[in-house]
Parts: structure tokens; C-alpha cells; sequence
């Protein structure tokens, strides 16, 4: 093996260094978008947590505020959010993690809490899918690997 690439000329070498610098700024580039994605579940999940907080504060002969993140029901009830069915927040406490896609964004999860009344309110939370994360920050990444490839240039 050693003298095979002794052998090689000086310009194949070069090209394989840069290819395997490639690689490996490709595959630095998905773990990044990887970590952002799950920085942004993790945050959604921080958000839901406090504003459940909020809300569970709420007055209880006030009606609570419209949102699209909010779902109330009875104990023992399957909740839906849209048209997509929920079975795991009927009888859930805290937090409850899903991962279902819901539309265009991924519910990741969402928190439950029990107002006075006896209604249970989940603050559901939203964070981008691994596509959506690609897609906004591809422009961004290339750019950068497009720079690096340059430098070893």
C-alpha cells in the first residue's frame, strides 16, 4: 500500500487530500444542521414549559387566551390538533414528547397541565424538521465549504 501511493503523482495526492477534506466538511455540515434542529426542539420544548407555567397561573374563571398551540379537553379524552389524532396527551401529565409531523412543522411535543376546573390544557410545541433546517441554512453552509475549499486552494 505504501509504495502503491509513493508511487502516485503529486497531483492525485493533492485531489484526494482535498476530497477527503470534503467529505469531511460535508459531514461536519449535517452534524451542525443536526444540532441546530435539535436546538430548536429543545427551545420549543423550554417555551412550551413556561407558558404552560403561565397559563397554569390563570385565573380560573378566565377563559384563557386564543392559540394555535393551545388544546383543551376533559380527562381521559383524545385531543386533536387539526385532523391529526393525539392518544398520548389523554390521560398525560408534564411533558409528553411526540414527534409527529404535523402540516409543515414537527410537533415535538407538548405540556400538560390541569386547570381548576378539571380541564386539561396542552401547550403544544413546534420545531422545524431536519428538511426545513437544510433548506433555510443551505445557501449558508455552502458558502462556507465553497470558502474552505478555496483556502486549501
Amino acid at each position: 500500500m505504501g509504495s502503491w501511493l509513493g508511487n502516485l503523482s503529486l497531483k492525485y495526492k493533492f485531489w484526494a487530500v482535498n476530497a477527503v477534506a470534503f467529505v469531511t466538511t460535508l459531514l461536519l455540515v449535517l452534524y451542525a444542521m443536526q444540532a441546530e434542529q435539535q436546538a430548536r426542539v429543545d427551545t420549543s420544548r423550554q417555551a412550551a414549559q413556561a407558558q404552560a407555567r403561565l397559563l397554569a397561573a390563570w385565573p380560573a374563571d378566565a377563559v384563557l387566551p386564543a392559540s394555535d398551540t393551545l388544546l383543551t379537553y376533559n380527562k381521559g379524552q383524545t385531543p386533536t390538533f387539526n385532523t391529526l389524532a393525539l392518544p398520548e396527551l389523554a390521560d398525560a401529565r408534564d411533558w409528553v414528547a411526540l414527534n409527529k409531523p404535523a402540516n409543515d412543522r414537527l410537533l415535538s411535543g407538548a405540556q400538560i397541565f390541569t386547570r381548576s376546573t378539571g380541564q386539561q390544557v396542552a401547550v403544544l410545541a413546534f420545531a422545524p424538521t431536519f428538511l426545513q433546517v437544510f433548506q433555510d441554512r443551505f445557501s449558508h453552509y455552502a458558502a462556507a465549504v465553497f470558502v474552505l475549499m478555496l483556502l486549501m486552494l
